[in-house]
């Protein structure tokens, strides 16, 4: 996607969402698979342009001119910004409270989703622990602290 693609885009959800409407990510494949869940998505935490070069630096040799730029958005787990709606993660934890509470999100994650996770068809127990672990790891849903 280029930039003025997005604008675009931005433009259009401005004026069906209104100016206010929160921002998130989604992995695409996850909400697919699993259905949109926003516990599954992650928040914008900055926006940046960045040279789109694969050299650092700026040769003292040869005139390079004006470096391409990319457009980036960094994203964190949207639990663990300062912005978070969850009271728990804006303040100091000790770490055996944190530890706690990252095992009850665990216990309640498992009771409601983990736990349903079957071997799909001919799936033997490696490749569905692989899938599992892919899909965790990727998206860290479930990782609020």
């Amino acid at each position: 996607m280029i930039l003025t693609e997005l604008i675009e885009l931005l433009h259009k959800a401005q004026i069906q969402a209104g100016p206010s409407a929160p921002v998130l990510l989604c992995l695409e494949p996850g909400a697919m698979e699993n259905g949109y869940d926003e516990k599954a998505t992650e928040g914008i935490s900055d926006v940046r342009l960045v040279d789109d070069w694969p050299l650092p630096g700026k040769s003292l040799v040869t005139h390079e001119g004006d470096k391409p730029k990319k457009l980036v958005l960094f994203y964190d787990n949207h639990y663990n910004l300062d912005s978070s709606p969850h009271p728990l993660c804006r303040q100091p934890m000790s770490y055996q409270s944190a530890n706690e509470a990252i095992m009850d999100a665990f216990e309640q994650w498992w009771h409601l989703e983990g736990s349903g996770m079957r071997p799909l068809g001919e799936e033997d127990q490696e490749a569905h622990v692989k899938r599992i672990s892919a899909i965790a790891w990727s998206t860290a849903a479930y990782n609020y602290f």
